[in-house]
């Protein structure tokens, strides 16, 4: 062979190399962005939902997740998962069914006739006061992401990629 068919070969390579180079650098920036944002919005979204449970919430509606359904990526517990909504009901019966067996509720009442310690597992069984036992404060916070050019023309990741955050807090009436 002759000298210019090595050295054209070695300037081939050093640019898929270079190129290479510059997708795990890209990769990496982005991961490192979207983990950040990620980190973010988990925090201010438990923010909203502590604060929102430090006073005295209380829940207009609540609706169970009874479970949860493979997203697009195919993946279990990942945040693409769509929930798939339950019923108080159904909630409610699986609670109470252990506590008052044949829904027999002697076994909660005391002798003198004063207050279960642990009444409000009877109170959600008969719908009472479900609003102030299920009091549950959400936050939520989103950020969108800008990505790097080079990760959108080689990875193909969108210009902004949105990040969100979910979170749940019991109430707990200025209790921390």
């Amino acid at each position: 062979m002759s000298n210019n068919h090595k050295s054209g070969q070695a300037m081939l390579e050093f640019v898929i190399a270079l190129i290479g180079i510059l997708l795990v650098v890209a990769g990496v920036l982005t991961v490192a962005e979207l983990n950040k944002a990620n980190t973010d919005t988990l925090v201010r979204a438990t923010e909203q939902a502590i604060t929102s449970a430090m006073g005295n919430p209380i829940a207009t509606s609540f609706t169970p997740v009874r479970d949860w359904d493979k997203g697009p990526d195919g993946r279990a517990l990942t945040k693409d998962d769509i929930k798939r909504e339950g019923s108080f009901a159904n909630v409610q019966s699986g609670i109470t069914t252990f506590t008052a067996p044949n829904t027999d509720w002697s076994g909660t009442e005391r002798l003198d006739g004063a207050d279960a310690r642990y009444k409000d597992v009877k109170d959600m069984n008969f719908g009472q006061n479900i609003a102030k036992i299920m009091g549950f404060s959400q936050g939520a916070d989103e950020e969108g992401v800008e990505t790097l050019p080079v990760s959108q023309s080689l990875i193909g990741l969108p210009e902004i990629v949105d990040v969100r955050n979910e979170t749940y807090m019991p109430a707990t009436g200025g209790l921390y």
